[in-house]
């Protein structure tokens, strides 16, 4: 039999190495942005450059303050904050909207209230209207009264 190994491909990875203290990597084209980076690490897909060895030696120090910075100067807590604020805001709004509409509610009168007003309003203006008849009745007798008074004194003169 053949040895296995002779057929198959091995893979093996290989990681680069930074570069020692006296030799740094720079980009071929150099531009104003590898000027203004100094001494921070930066990663290209073609051309890396490496902090200083001092910088390699030296752990981050990622305190809570500098979490918390990064994450007020981000995009996610200026989306966040305003939609905080939003929110606030509408939910103020719908509290006076809704006082408001509470307070008109008892200012004005129910339905039932309403249809009781008017039957009063008609039962007033049917009542008005009888007291117009009764005194054009009363009118009637009366000069009736003063006719057969008349009359009366009348009859009574010509009795001989």
């Amino acid at each position: 039999m053949a040895d296995a190994s002779v057929g198959s491909v091995s893979q093996v990875n290989v990681y680069a190495q930074p570069a020692s203290s006296s030799f740094r990597t720079i980009s071929a084209a150099p531009d104003e942005f590898n000027d203004r980076i100094g001494d921070r690490a930066r990663m290209d897909s073609d051309n890396p450059v490496y902090e200083s060895d001092q910088e390699e030696k030296e752990a981050p120090k990622m305190t809570s303050d500098t979490g918390w910075s990064a994450f007020l100067k981000s995009p996610h807590f200026t989306v966040i904050s305003t939609g905080v604020v939003v929110l606030m805001a509408g939910l103020g709004m719908y509290v006076l909207l809704d006082g408001k509409i509470s307070s008109l509610r008892l200012e004005t009168k129910s339905d039932l209230q309403l249809a009781a007003q008017r039957t009063d309003n008609q039962f007033a203006k049917v009542d008005s209207r009888f007291d117009k008849i009764d005194s054009k009745f009363d009118a009637v007798i009366s000069k009736i009264d003063s006719d057969g008074k008349e009359l009366r004194s009348l009859l009574q003169g010509s009795r001989p």
